[in-house]
């Protein structure tokens, strides 16, 4: 059978189309699915296809269930792992791990022996995750986080990461948080607040300085930005993470008390802000106005 003319096409063009065609479709959140789709149907087309196609459809993996559906979790793990192990070239593409991390199910990131055994096939031969996202399902956490520090956070994480984005969540501890030694976006997304728990054993190694935030953006969590500040302050007695050089935040405002967590965090960065933007929620309550508080003096 003779090959149709889009398969004489050069490489180059095969990945511009395949990356023009997956960027305009996966604008929109809603649309992701749709643009997966598309994905899996390209290499039917032509071989030429698949290992463009492999790099966007891997390029975030997606592991736990928002109804803590310990059996489904576990076999999507076990399948993933399978399918690394048979396939390494795969690994590669793996820039970003999306975790779900419901109330009744949120110890298996130092427990589920199918997803640990993933873990060294995407972070090894020079391979490193760039982003995590931890998504809480309301009222999410880290439990046993001295566990998950030793299995989890510590081996694959903490010298790894650019990009953290924390979603619904009550609790994150904060000693992981300054563990992020590559740290620069930060994304906090109704996280009630950043915890001190005991000491880890064995403590996270610790780097001379502090590692800079360029960016941050905080919403429904106006505590936990204060507990960011509060840390981030060149006065603190520890500071780990160096706000002084952040160059864009952007505060959603749901409450009359969020206005003054995003001042602070102005105040702290200072002249290094570039881009400032505070956005009124679509939830936020009567007594959330955005109108500038005029200077004293």
């Amino acid at each position: 059978m003779s090959l149709g003319p889009i398969c004489e096409l050069s490489q180059e063009l095969i990945n511009a189309i395949v990356d023009i065609i997956y960027e305009d479709v996966s604008r929109e959140p809603w649309t992701v699915t749709l643009a997966m789709h598309h994905l899996y149907s390209y290499p039917l087309i032509c071989s030429a296809f698949l290992h463009r196609s492999q790099s966007h459809i891997f390029a975030e993996i997606r592991l736990g269930k928002k109804d803590g559906d310990k059996q489904n979790r576990s076999h999507r793990n076990k399948v993933l792992a399978k399918l690394l192990a048979r396939n390494p070239h795969l690994a590669d593409h793996i820039h970003s791990l999306h975790l779900t991390l419901p109330k009744k199910d949120n110890a298996w990131i130092h427990k589920d022996q199918h997803f640990l055994r993933v873990l060294p096939l995407i972070t090894d031969n020079g391979r490193r995750l760039k982003k995590l996202t931890i998504y809480g399902y309301v009222d999410g956490y880290i439990k046993n986080p001295d566990k998950a520090a030793a299995r989890f956070f510590r081996p694959y994480i903490s010298s790894s990461i650019s990009s953290l984005h924390l979603s619904w969540m009550s609790k994150f501890p904060l000693d992981i948080l300054k563990s992020l030694i590559r740290l620069k976006h930060l994304k906090l997304e109704g996280v009630k607040a950043l915890e001190t728990t005991a000491p880890f054993s064995p403590p996270f190694l610790r780097f001379e300085g502090a590692w800079k935030l360029q960016t941050v953006e905080c919403s429904y969590g106006a505590d936990c930005l204060r507990n960011l500040v509060a840390i981030g302050k060149p006065s603190s007695q520890d500071p780990q993470i160096d706000l002084s050089a952040l160059q864009s935040m952007k505060i959603y405002i749901d409450k009359a008390n969020d206005i003054p967590a995003a001042r602070e965090l102005m105040q702290v960065a200072g002249c290094s802000l570039k881009e400032v933007h505070l956005v009124r929620s679509h939830f936020a309550g009567e007594d959330a106005h955005l109108n500038p508080t005029p200077r004293e003096g």
